[in-house]
């Protein structure tokens, strides 16, 4: 299954939040990543009107790997499994 991601920013694409990663002292971006399994339902999501300042942005994320520069304060393992469960959260949809 192909996976299309969006990320919903915080404040900004320089705000960290979280612990930093134990090893490499990185940070995660502040927001949340989204899995979708079509990429017109990431681009409806990112399309939804998010100007208000104090509610952040949103953001189309082209690649896996762009998605994990988001989240560094994760381990790989972790990442890969939320990856992994947000799939199977969209096979049963």
């Amino acid at each position: 299954m192909r996976l299309f991601y969006g990320f919903h920013y915080q404040d900004g694409r320089s705000t960290t939040t979280g612990d930093p990663h134990p090893i490499t002292g990185r940070m995660s971006i502040a927001g949340k990543l989204k899995v979708f399994a079509t990429r017109e339902a990431r681009d409806e999501w990112v399309d939804v009107d998010t100007s208000n300042p104090y509610l952040g942005f949103r953001e189309a994320v082209t690649t896996k790997k762009q998605a994990r520069e988001l989240c560094l304060g994760w381990s790989v393992e972790d990442f890969n499994d939320y990856i992994r469960q947000e799939a199977i959260l969209l096979e049963g949809e």
